[in-house]
């Protein structure tokens, strides 16, 4: 918040600028990327059944190399819907923090900067995303006065609700390919148990993605509802309380 008794120019303040689209965009790539997480979960299973029937002497290495490059096919498009969803999630979020920061003067819990850092950083990249995506949320509530407030004092439960879920399909995940690696390094039926267990591990976490997805969207659609019908009056021309 700015010192009471002084007034800002409003040249050095953010301007509100009306989404033209990239939450729209964000919001279908991110459909994209989870539909795509399924397919590579769906690759797992394949692969954990010709790995199965390889070793029953049941199907030839053509087969087993054809299902092997379907796998690699599919966990490259998921790894590169992923990246550009998260580039235009990433992208949207930062112009909806300043429209944030136009509606009203509270301090954000964390600078611009870590709109980025905060998933790229270990360890804080478990609850600084939440933080940064919740402030914006509740600054942007038009029931949340444009001065005297204190962003930490308040969450978003809709941006906890994805956060969660966006947690429990990262780490889900992340198990999966650790028990496949394991796997692969194992022998006779401990590869095949392993493949199908990651198999298993991997489709938990497609369906926590799926949800994580599905509240990732309805945040967007919130944060820019709630800015698009709140009045634009920038927080420094409203009345002191």
């Amino acid at each position: 918040m700015h010192p009471a008794g002084t007034q800002p120019h409003a040249a050095n303040e953010p301007r509100f600028r009306a989404d033209p689209g990239y939450g729209v965009a964000a919001s279908v790539a991110i459909v994209l990327a989870a539909a795509a997480n399924v397919v590579s979960t769906v690759a797992d299973w394949r692969t954990a059944s010709a790995v199965q029937q390889f070793a029953a002497d049941r199907i030839d290495d053509g087969r087993l190399e054809a299902v092997d490059r379907f796998t690699l096919l599919t966990t490259g498009v998921n790894l590169g819907l992923l990246l550009i969803a998260g580039t235009l999630f990433v992208i949207w979020l930062w112009r909806a923090r300043r429209n944030a920061e136009f509606f009203c003067d509270a301090q954000h819990q964390h600078g611009r900067g870590w709109l980025i850092g905060g998933w790229c950083v270990p360890i804080a990249s478990f609850f600084i995303p939440r933080r940064v995506v919740s402030d914006i949320a509740v600054a942007s509530d038009p029931w949340t006065s444009p001065r005297g407030v204190w962003l930490h004092t308040r969450k978003s439960p809709e941006v906890t609700s994805w956060w969660v879920f966006w947690l429990l399909q990262a780490i889900t995940g992340w198990l999966a390919a650790m028990i496949a690696n394991g796997a692969v390094s194992g022998r006779g039926s401990e590869v095949v148990s392993g493949l199908y267990a990651a198999a298993v591990c991997a489709t938990v976490s497609s369906v926590f993605c799926c949800i994580a997805a599905f509240l990732a969207i309805r945040v967007i659609t919130m944060i820019n509802g709630d800015q698009n019908t709140r009045p634009r009056i920038p927080w420094w021309q409203t009345p002191e309380p």
